[in-house]
């Protein structure tokens, strides 16, 4: 059985709220994903960043 790697590409900064940000979001695609996990080898995530509430309404966050 082999591990799902998660990784993170784009728009990130060293500081505390973004570390949590990405665990969130690595927590929810592993419980959305954990069933397949065998025959996943790797998910990329690309994060971007929203700078106006209109952009905002470009971007669907639930997963």
């Amino acid at each position: 059985m082999s591990k799902m790697i998660v990784i993170f590409n784009g728009a990130q900064t060293p500081n505390l709220a973004s570390n949590e940000i990405q665990s969130r979001i690595e927590a929810k695609v592993r419980l959305a994903l954990g069933r397949y996990e065998s025959d996943i080898e790797k998910v990329n995530i690309q994060l971007e960043k929203i700078d106006s509430e209109e952009n905002e309404k470009k971007y669907d966050m639930s997963v």
